[in-house]
Formats: structure tokens, sequence, C-alpha cells
């Protein structure tokens, strides 16, 4: 990625798009890496260019400010997250129109954050609209459609809409099997989730097949070390804790994960 930034500069200029691209991609792996100050600099460097090439109201500089944003959030600034994202719906409602995927994507990255501050009546609005205009414009049959479903599911799971958010998940499952096939980390998260839901309504023997399957995915995808395998492998263990005590299952998680694991 240095190396794309490198040439980028020499063959189009400090001030190029081409530069603010080849910014932007290596703060995504920056921030994928772990190395949070740099991808925050970097970003920014990309916004500058963006706005002195394209200007602030292009749908490029709305997805600077995303990813921006994006970062902010997960690293826990939500006042600072919240006013990008706001803004990128502002930009490309005007640029791009109310009925647009990118549209529906920030309505979504908004809900997100919304959800996460507690703010659970105003972000399941704007999952359902998300969730709208994905139907409309992307089809019941894509993935993204199956990631605003998985959305929205996990939001009335929070609220103890047990039913409907069950009924999402499973269709959210169907999308990806048909998609993205078994072996995707995307349909193993899905596992999880409804593993997740099945155990909080007390059909355990129902969750722990589930379970199983989205470690054995995320295992062979990600590896033993990834964050979202340890986290099924926990949600699975601490199942097994509390109603199969003496399963050989649990063994095999303690030798692979740590005799902690599953405890809160």
């Amino acid at each position: 990625m240095e190396d794309c930034l490198g040439r980028a500069r020499r063959e189009h200029g400090e001030a190029s798009l081409e530069v603010g691209e080849a910014l932007n991609n290596l703060a995504n792996l920056r921030k994928d890496m772990g190395q949070i100050a740099e991808a925050e600099s970097l970003y920014l460097q990309a916004l500058e260019i963006c706005q002195e090439t394209l200007g602030d109201q292009h749908p490029n500089y709305s997805a600077g400010l995303n990813n921006l944003a994006v970062l902010l959030r997960e690293t826990g600034r939500y006042e600072e997250a919240e006013p990008l994202y706001r803004q990128v719906l502002e930009i490309d409602r005007e640029a791009l129109g109310e009925r647009h995927p990118d549209y529906a994507t920030g309505l979504n990255n908004l809900a997100v954050l919304l959800r996460e501050t507690g703010r659970h009546a105003e972000a399941e609005s704007l999952y359902r609209q998300a969730l709208e205009i994905g139907r409309e414009t992307l089809g019941e049959q894509h993935p993204d459609y199956a990631t605003r479903l998985n959305n929205l599911g996990t939001l009335l799971a929070e609220t103890e809409h047990h039913e409907e958010a069950e009924v999402l998940y499973r269709r959210a499952l169907e999308i990806d099997r048909a998609t993205l096939g078994e072996q995707h980390p995307d349909y193993a998260g899905r596992l999880n989730n409804l593993a997740e839901l099945l155990r909080a309504t007390g059909r355990h023997k129902d969750a722990e097949p589930l379970y199983r399957q989205a470690l054995n995915v995320f295992r062979a995808a990600l590896g033993d070390e990834h964050p979202h395998t340890r986290g099924v492998a926990h949600n699975y263990a601490a199942l097994l804790r509390a109603h199969s005590p003496d399963s050989p299952a649990l063994a095999e998680l303690e030798a692979a994960f740590g005799e902690g694991i599953g405890r809160d």
C-alpha cells in the first residue's frame, strides 16, 4: 500500500485524486491492523484532498467521511462520529437521493451508532428505512440485504422482540447460504446471532449445534485468535458450562482457547 501511495504521488502529484484514494486505502489497512492514530491521520489527509479536488458535497467526500466515522465509532468516540454520519446522510441525500443504496448504507451506519448508544427507537426507524430501500434497490436475495435483516434482528433481540428477531435472523441465514455459502464468515456470524437468541429464550439444545457450526467456520476462515472466533467460542462454552458442564465439547474448547473460556 505504501508503494502504491508513493507511485501515485510521483505520477499524479501530491493533491491528486489518485493520492487521496491511495491514502484512504492505506488508512483502511492501518485500521485493520489496529494502528488507529495513523489510520485517522491518513483518513483526514484523504478527506482534505477530496475536498480540494471534488468539493465537500461530492459522494466521494461523503464516503471518506463515513470511513472516518466508522473508525471513531469503533473506538468509542461516539460524539465525534455521530455528526459525521449525519453529514454523510445530508450529502448523499442531495447528491444521490433517498432511494439510493449508498443512502441506505448511511442510514444503517447511523443506526448502528444509535443502537450502541442506547437510542433504540430512533435506530429501529433508520434500520427499517435502510431495509426498505435495500429491498427496492438490491433485491431480497442480496448479501447486503441479509446484513440489514441481521442488524435489525440484533436490535429487536436486544429489546426482547424475540419472535420478529428470529424471523429476520433465519431469513438472513437463508440469503447468505444461497449467496455466500455455508463456509463464509458472515454466515457464521448469523449462526452465532441466532444461537444467542435461542439461548436467551431457553432453547439451549437448539442453540448448541449452531454455536458449534459457527465456531468451525470461523476457525477455518479466520483462525483461533481472531476476535470473531474467540467470541463464538466464549458463547458456546458459556452455554455448555450452564447446561452440559461434563460435555467433551467443553473440554475441547478449554484445550483450544484456555480454561477460562466461557466464564463471565
